[in-house]
């Protein structure tokens, strides 16, 4: 989003009190690869995203049904929730955290260890939500 859109964001998150990460219960998932969804690269590997970038299949040898139900992978990926992201449990920057399996496993080579970088970016949010929330108080609408 270009800045504009960012301001418009964060004074939408100040105004209703919310985050960008959506359900924070210990039994939400935490992102959509792997059950809401995959990644299909032009020469048919199947990923379970963009930015996850582990083949779980090829579809010039198997049926996009058969990957889907029997990739180990994909599988793990369903079975993680939010409870599982042991590094994150307590985070006040949890609700502005946009967690990405395929960021933490390229940074930090786990999927369940939160990539700095999505840190640094949850912390900005949460900071910038709170400073909007104030110039809302003061009746700035800016």
């Amino acid at each position: 989003p270009n800045a504009q859109q960012q301001e418009t964001q964060i004074g939408f998150l100040a105004r209703h009190n919310t985050g960008i990460a959506g359900e924070l219960t210990p039994d939400a998932f935490v992102c959509g690869a792997g059950w809401s969804g995959a990644f299909i690269k032009a020469n048919g590997q199947v990923l379970p995203c963009h930015r996850i970038e582990k083949v779980v299949g090829d579809l010039r040898s198997t049926p996009f049904k058969d990957i889907w139900n029997s990739s180990p992978l994909l599988a793990q990926l369903r079975e993680l929730r939010r409870r599982d992201l042991k590094h994150c449990a307590g985070c006040d920057h949890a609700r502005f955290c946009t967690y990405c399996f395929g960021a933490s496993l390229r940074d930090t080579g786990s999927l369940v260890t939160p990539s700095p970088k999505a840190c640094v970016q949850a912390a900005t949010w949460h900071r910038l939500a709170k400073k909007a929330a104030q110039g809302d108080k003061h009746g700035d609408d800016s």
